[in-house]
C-alpha cells in the first residue's frame, strides 16, 4: 500500500531515478554503456523523456516562427503551459540544451 507524503500524494513504492536507469540499460544493445559518463547521461535523458513530452515546442497557428505585432499572434508556445507561455517555457529551459533551443 502507498504511502503519503506532504500534500496528499499517494507514494506508489517505485523511484523514477531507478525507473530511469532501467529505461536507459534497456535501450543498449546488451553490452552496456562505453563509460559511466554514458550512463549517467543516458539515465538523465530516459528522466526528462516524460516531461519533455510534455513540454514541446508549438508554432502560432499564424505561421511565424518569431512573434510579430498581430492581435493573432502568439508566436511558438509551450504545448504544455499554453499559448501565454512563449516558448522556451522556465521548464523547457531547464530539460533542454541550448543547442535543442535554438535549433527548433
Amino acid at each position: 500500500m502507498g504511502r503519503t507524503v506532504r500534500g496528499g500524494a499517494a507514494m506508489t513504492g517505485t523511484d523514477p531515478a531507478v525507473e530511469a536507469a532501467q529505461r536507459a540499460w534497456d535501450d543498449t544493445d546488451g553490452y552496456g554503456f562505453a563509460s559511466s559518463r554514458d550512463a549517467m547521461e543516458e539515465s538523465a535523458r530516459a528522466a526528462l523523456a516524460p516531461i519533455r513530452a510534455l513540454h514541446t515546442r508549438h508554432e502560432c497557428p499564424c505561421g511565424y516562427r518569431i512573434r510579430h505585432d498581430t492581435p493573432d499572434c502568439t508566436g511558438p508556445y509551450c504545448t504544455h503551459c499554453g499559448a501565454f507561455a512563449h516558448w522556451p517555457c522556465d521548464t523547457a529551459r531547464l530539460i533542454y540544451s541550448e543547442t535543442e533551443l535554438t535549433n527548433d
